[in-house]
């Protein structure tokens, strides 16, 4: 077999073993599955190299548990295959559990009912307990390799075994509940009280008590502040202040918190530059987050209940109460993450462990693994299938098959009893038991003190030889390979049971000697007790071998089979220890030495737990390259004892324990070497030089080599002088009925330095004569106390037994004296039936020995108390002359305590008369009317608004009247004195259509005196419209106007006729003056015209060739005065028309009439004559016919002058247009 293959097997071995600790965990190590198991194991291994060996080996170390309340139960979880391993029924339903998994060790409180359990991981197996308050009271912590139970209702913390969860040494107790207790990564304790004292503890394994290192108060702390827990020192969230301070850091500092609110859920543990706590009322995360405090509101992120938080990787996680999820945050406060959902949605509960944060839920059969880097995978650990352990009743039917005897390993000389130079001995020095702490003083200074002797185990049995005198080891209550309670040195029998042996047994018990070892014999066992009935026998025929590539240990039963076997190597860390059936011969056992030879031997247990030695195995070489020597870590020395050190360290590794430690002096002088068992972690060392500095080295030694580190300087502690003698009989007694106590005591066999008297429980106190025998000290009435004398002598100090509890009564109390300086004064009257009167006095010189509880005070009938020195009395006196006139108050004051009431002080309190009734406000004015309506300008209406006073002026003068107006848009007000009946009311209309049209103006008019201003009276005004404004200059006023042109047929003559049309705007029109037409030019004149008529005028006519303009305008006159002149128009002359007259002639069709000028004197024409000609009337017949004429001329001369084509003549108009001549004439057709 190669040793690939080898190793393969092996790891087949462990995992078939940890596959039966997972099932049968009663039969951890057994060869369960045969050799088929190992046969399959090796196969597989070698067809797939480190496949499924690998995974198992995996599979057993990332093993996580998990608290599932709903049940009672803890599950242990496999996150790297997905799946549960098994349960352990620990609690009932709706637990609270809470689990500590560190450094080996699974620790379970329930803080429903205050319970807790340790499991041994070897067996799973509750291998202690321990009850403690309920409600959360009870608290675990571990770290550093100590385990410690803190009761906060006590106000106790404990150093336990992590097995047995005994107390390890003396508790330390505060002065009164804890807020909070953890453990830093430093193994450093720190406890905050409920009165906001923080301490810093730390346990010494050596003097089995805490040292307090450090003691400060926090301010702002109480009993709602929590500890989160760094590397070393801690963040305290108090939310009384609130306040985040860090404390026992490189940096401390307390800061105030401004966004929080209610109590607080601290991280379990963090580190110190990224620290959270969740504030629930405010939905608030504050983080400490390097050199900032964040306050970060993470109900915005849908999490408006947030749990305790965890950090993992960098990163905040904080649950989402009733959200079902978890939030997550960067050291910034952003979200650094997507949020992580429960998949059944329910309140998620975070535990981080073997580097992977998990999130489950009560009673949830998924969880969400996150891994270091964020990413997320839902594992399935439902309860189907997996089976569910009682760690309190371990099953009894197991049946493990034997080894083979074809695989069994041949027996060295056939006798079945040791190999020769073997005598069945213990080897000197290597106690395999346990690796519990103890002080080696051999030489002054190695030999073993044994501190507490096997203070769980039952008596030792008979076994084997003796061993002959190794250094011992005397606690077998924390084996390392979970041996509980049994110590065996040897095999001498006897119960060790005062921890007091010295380690000195010579080894010459046979085994088989009865007796009960007393512990006080200096190691010696007489042999002489008697014996055990019912010993059970010891096997035989131990050999150990390897068979198919594992380690083997074969026995013989006895003739009477045990209830268990346990099956140990004979050097400490060389191979495993192992528990069996009382029914097997055989144990796979692991771990084996590589390089080393070892001897096995297999002890017998009884039911009652006697135990009884096999001869040990012959040698079996393992083979292999021996592991190097593992230097020890955090090589600690410190000097508790005068001449002594404390010298503690850990072990470098856990896999390679060496066979001893060798301990030498390096520093301040030099000792014996101290050679030590390899499971040991700490020693004294004694008779060194007081006060000198001393440092030492511990070598691990392993198979001849070594490996060592060296502890820090410490100053070995100087043998004090004289110790201090305490007072005795102390007692306390009140002095009277006085604040004060007589403390009394008998004084020292020898005068001390200094005595101080002091209440227990507080730091300082009175100093008194060193001779002195009593004191008397003040004590407030009503309080109780305990009184000590602390004696003083060469810097030490001696506390006295504390006396009896003294309470300090006050005398009983009389009545007090007279309140004194009573006075009143007037404050008002609420009503016309109610008057208040203040009243103050003083208070009485003396209360009566009692607290005045209150004081009466009566006056006017009515009666009040008060606690303080004034009050406000409350007078009802409708009806009566105090009501209506006023008058004095006659006031009593007395003061009241729990004897009764003193006598009473008077004084009075003058009330003047009341204020005459307040007046109502007037009724509206009457008859209100409006006149005299007009439009002073374009912009305002104008009226005069008259009225009668109000039948009711309200009971006082009115003092003025308010006159408005309102309408069309437009609005204006005016006042006028009391005694006023009329005045005034402008209205500004500009912009509204009050100004441009007619409307209606609502007026109102009220009345005001010294109450108020009344209601209104009302009437309406019409407004007429306002009048057109007066004409002006410019104003367009003639339409339109012509000069019109005929000529005779030889062009020699012509006559040009004017005329003008006016059409008035409304201005010109509405004019009450006078207007006239006037015109200039080629005619000129004026007429008399009516300034609103629209029609035309003829203006005259003048011959042909002496035509010129004419400029025609309109001018409006008042009473002969120019008002406006119009815009003036201009008439021009046209050119005469393309024809004839009289015509036309019949003979030529292209003749064109002419048109006929208008005839001055036809009066049923709308064009009137401005200048009327003599003679006028119809035309005459002459004129008749020489129309004709022309227009035949013309006709004829449009025969002649056709050839002109295009050419055309235009008449001029008054406003500078023309017309067309022909277009005249097809429309005068």
């Amino acid at each position: 077999m190669t040793e690939r293959q080898g190793s393969i097997v092996r790891q087949g071995w462990t995992a078939l073993r940890s596959r039966v600790s997972l099932r049968r965990a009663w039969e951890r190590g057994s060869v369960e599955l045969g050799v088929a198991g190992v046969a399959a194991a090796l196969v597989v291994g070698a067809a797939v190299g480190n496949g499924v060996a690998r995974t198992a080996v995996d599979m057993f170390d990332g093993l996580t548990w998990l608290a599932d309340d709903s049940t009672g139960q803890v599950v242990q979880v496999n996150p790297v295959t997905g799946r549960a391993e098994l349960r352990l029924d620990v609690a009932g339903d709706g637990s609270q559990l809470g689990i500590a998994q560190r450094d080996g060790w699974l620790i379970i409180d329930d803080a429903a009912t205050g319970d807790v359990v340790s499991i041994d991981l070897a067996t799973l197996i509750q291998s202690g307990k321990r009850s403690g308050p309920a409600d959360g009271q009870t608290k675990v912590l571990v770290a550093a390799g100590q385990a410690f139970i803190a009761d906060l209702e006590k106000g106790s913390v404990s150093a336990v075994d992590p097995l047995t969860l005994k107390d390890l040494g003396e508790r330390y107790r505060g002065s009164g509940p804890f807020a909070d207790v953890v453990v830093d990564e430093a193994g450093y304790v720190w406890v905050l009280d409920k009165d906001a004292e923080l301490v810093r503890l730390r346990y010494s394994p050596t003097a089995q008590r805490f040292v307090l290192e450090s003691s400060r108060p926090v301010a702002h702390a109480g009993s709602q502040s929590r500890l989160v827990p760094h590397d070393e020192g801690v963040t305290v969230f108090a939310p009384e202040g609130p306040v985040v301070g860090q404390f026992g850091t490189e940096r401390e500092f307390a800061l105030p918190l401004f966004d929080v609110s209610g109590g607080v859920l601290a991280a379990p543990g963090a580190p110190v530059e990224m620290s959270p706590g969740s504030f629930t009322d405010s939905s608030t995360v504050a983080m400490v987050s390097g050199d900032d405090v964040l306050e970060v509101n993470v109900s915005a992120m849908g999490c408006a209940d947030p749990g305790a938080p965890v950090v993992f990787s960098g990163k905040v996680y904080v649950p989402c109460l009733n959200a079902g999820k978890v939030v997550v945050l960067g050291a910034d406060g952003m979200r650094a993450g997507e949020d992580i959902f429960t998949p059944d949605g329910g309140d998620p509960d975070l535990a981080v462990d073997d580097g992977r944060l998990l999130v489950s839920t009560a009673g949830g059969e998924e969880l969400v693994v996150v891994e270091p880097d964020g990413s997320t995978r839902v594992i399935d650990i439902g309860g189907e299938g997996v089976e569910v352990f009682d760690p309190e009743a371990p099953p009894k039917d197991v049946t493990i098959p034997d080894v083979p005897p074809s695989l069994r390993p041949p027996a060295n000389n056939g006798s079945g009893g040791p190999p020769p130079g073997n005598p069945g001995q213990d080897n000197p020095g290597r106690d395999n038991r346990d690796n519990r702490e103890e002080r080696d003083r051999s030489n002054g200074n190695g030999g073993d003190r044994d501190r507490d002797g096997d203070q769980n185990g039952g008596p030792e049995r008979p076994g084997g030889p003796g061993n002959p005198g190794g250094p011992g080891d005397g606690d077998g209550d924390r084996d390392r390979d979970r041996d509980r309670g049994n110590d065996d040195t040897g095999n001498d029998i006897g119960t060790d049971d005062g921890g007091s042996d010295t380690g000195s047994d010579d080894g010459t018990d046979s085994g088989d000697e009865p007796g009960n070892d007393d512990g006080a014999d200096g190691g010696t066992d007489d042999g002489t007790d008697e014996p055990e009935t019912d010993a059970p026998q010891p096997a035989s025929n131990v050999r150990i071998g390897e068979t198919a590539g594992a380690y083997v240990v074969t026995w013989d039963h006895p003739e009477r089979r045990p209830e268990s076997y346990r099956v140990e190597p004979e050097l400490w860390g060389a191979g495993s220890n192992e528990t069996v059936s009382g029914d097997t011969t055989s144990v796979v056992v692991t771990d084996l030495r590589p390089g080393t030879s070892i001897r096995y031997r297999v002890i017998s247990v009884g039911a009652d737990g006697q135990r009884t030695s096999s001869a040990w195995s012959a040698p079996f070489d393992v083979p292999g390259v021996p592991p190097d020597p593992v230097a020890p870590l955090d090589v600690t020395a410190l000097s508790t004892t005068p001449g002594g050190v404390d010298l503690s360290w850990r072990h470098g590794d856990l896999d390679i324990l060496p066979d001893e430690y060798r301990v030498t002096q390096i520093s301040g002088g030099s000792i014996t070497p101290v050679v030590l068992n390899g499971s040991r972690q700490s020693t004294e060392i004694t008779g060194l030089t007081e006060g000198a500095s001393v440092a030492f080295r511990v070598e691990a030694v392993l198979n001849g080599e070594t490996a060592g580190s060296d502890s820090s300087l410490v100053t070995v502690m100087e043998t004090p002088p004289d110790p201090p003698e305490a007072p005795t009989g102390v007692q306390a007694q009140q002095v009277g009925t006085q604040e004060l106590v007589r403390v009394t005591w008998n004084a020292p066999s020898v005068q001390q330095e200094s005595l101080m008297v002091r209440r227990v429980g507080t730091g300082s106190g009175t100093s008194v004569n060193p001779a002195a025998t009593s004191v008397e000290l003040s004590q407030t009435f009503g309080t109780t106390a305990r009184y000590e004398v602390v004696a003083t002598r060469n810097g030490v100090e001696a506390v006295s037994d504390p006396s009896a509890q003294v309470t300090v009564s006050p005398p009983a109390p009389d009545r007090p004296s007279t309140p004194r300086n009573v006075s009143g004064s007037f404050r008002d009257r609420p009503d016309a039936n109610t008057v208040r009167v203040d009243v103050s006095w003083q208070a009485p010189l003396s209360n009566g020995g009692a607290a005045i509880d209150r004081y009466r005070i009566s006056g006017g009938g009515s009666n009040e108390t008060a606690t303080g020195t004034s009050a406000t009395l409350t007078i009802s006196c409708g009806g009566q002359a105090l009501c209506t006139s006023g008058g004095t108050v006659n006031l009593s004051v007395v003061a009241v305590n729990t004897a009764g009431d003193s006598p009473a002080e008077t004084g009075s309190a003058e009330v003047p008369a009341p204020p005459p009734p307040d007046p109502d406000p007037p009724s509206a004015p009457q008859s209100v009317s409006v006149s005299n309506v007009q439009r002073p300008d374009p912009n305002t209406v104008r009226m005069t608004v008259s009225w009668q006073p109000p039948p009711s002026d309200g009971g006082a003068a009115i003092s003025g009247y308010s006159i408005s107006g309102s309408g069309g848009g437009a609005s204006g007000t005016a006042s006028a004195g009391g005694g006023a009946t009329s005045t005034t009311l402008d209205i500004n209309c500009s912009g509204a259509a009050l100004c441009s049209n007619s409307g209606t103006v609502t007026v109102s008019v009220t009345a005001t005196n010294a109450a108020a201003t009344g209601p209104a009276g009302t009437a309406n005004a019409s407004v007429p419209a306002p009048p057109p404004p007066p004409p002006a200059n410019g104003d367009s006023v003639i339409s339109s106007g012509y000069g019109q042109t005929t000529r005779s047929q030889d062009d020699q003559s012509g006559t040009t006729s004017y005329s003008v049309t006016l059409s008035p705007p409304s201005s010109w029109a509405a004019h009450g003056g006078t207007c006239e037409l006037r015109w200039s030019g080629t005619l000129s004149g004026t007429q008399a015209i009516d300034c609103g008529a629209a029609r035309s005028y003829y203006l005259g006519s003048v011959s042909y060739p002496t035509a010129g303009d004419v400029t025609v305008f309109v001018r409006a006159l008042s009473s002969g005065t120019t008002v406006a002149d119009s815009a003036a128009v201009t008439l021009s002359a046209g050119e005469p028309p393309d024809c004839y007259w009289p015509g036309p002639y019949p003979a030529d069709p292209a003749n064109t009439w002419c048109p006929i000028p208008p005839p001055h004197n036809l009066r049923n024409t709308s064009v009137e004559s401005a200048e009327p000609q003599a003679g006028g009337g119809l035309a005459s017949m002459q004129s008749l016919i020489g129309l004709g004429g022309l227009g035949l001329a013309g006709a004829l001369r449009a025969v002649r002058l056709r050839g002109r084509t295009g050419t055309h003549e235009n008449t001029g108009t008054g406003d500078g247009t023309g017309t067309d001549t022909d277009m005249t004439m097809e429309n005068q057709r």
